[in-house]
């Protein structure tokens, strides 16, 4: 699973493979805290690059645009969550406004907009979304080196204790991006590619539950440990997608 922006993906169709299970419960390797936390992250971000149309630049439509398809993923796997969590029970409305915001992201009125339905969205209650593909997969693609580059940064010694909840949060955000990028198999062009791909995701996800879970112990050696598996995952994928 890569940690820099795929440049292109190969378009898979007519894939046959089978839709084996979902995974483990996502308190293993997110848990709904973390995601929660993280959703309010990103709505403060959102807030910040659409405060004024005069600064609302390329850089902030991108980041608008990544920071919604990752509030996507993120509510996906709050939706399905085995733990409570505030925006669980909005998660289906927070979705759907998530991807209308993504698509919205290059005018700042529309994106305004959008972003105040989603806001919305989170303060209401809705059937949760099956497991399934709800955000672009560059885009998700492209989020993930930010994330976790921010993340490497806070793991050094002198950081790691005081910056523990944010490394947490962050392995929680790169854990969701990993489990909902397992439904999009857009970046294999056949059944073995799908098989590979679904591998990777599997190694990202659990390489940052790694991370997650020794942030909540602050164990500096086993999150620094994790972190390494993690970017091993990104290196193995790009070998076999990344073009």
């Amino acid at each position: 699973m890569p940690v820099a922006v795929i440049a292109s993906l190969a378009l898979g169709a007519g894939l046959s493979v089978a839709e084996p299970p979902a995974g483990p419960k996502p308190s293993e390797y997110a848990p709904a805290a973390d995601l929660a936390a993280q959703i309010d992250y990103y709505f403060k971000r959102l807030d910040e690059a659409l405060a004024a149309p005069a600064d609302y630049d390329a850089d902030k439509q991108g980041r608008v645009k990544k920071d919604a398809n990752t509030v996507a993923a993120i509510s996906l796997v709050l939706g399905q969550h085995d733990q409570p969590s505030k925006y669980q029970a909005a998660s289906a409305a927070m979705i759907k406004a998530s991807q209308a915001l993504a698509e919205a992201s290059k005018d700042f009125a529309a994106a305004k907009e959008a972003f105040s339905a989603l806001k919305a969205a989170a303060e209401t209650k809705s059937e949760p979304t099956a497991w399934g593909e709800v955000a672009s997969l560059p885009a998700l693609m492209q989020q993930v080196p930010i994330v976790n580059n921010s993340l490497r940064r806070s793991l050094a010694p002198a950081r790691f204790k005081k910056q523990a909840a944010q490394i947490a949060e962050q392995a929680a955000t790169l854990a969701a991006i990993a489990q909902a990028s397992w439904h999009d198999t857009s970046s294999a062009a056949d059944d073995a590619d799908a098989v590979a791909w679904r591998k990777f995701c599997d190694e990202m996800r659990d390489a940052a539950a790694g991370v997650n879970a020794a942030a909540h112990k602050l164990d500096q050696p086993a999150a620094d440990a994790a972190a390494k598996k993690l970017a091993q995952s990104c290196d193995s994928c790009h070998a076999k997608f990344r073009q």
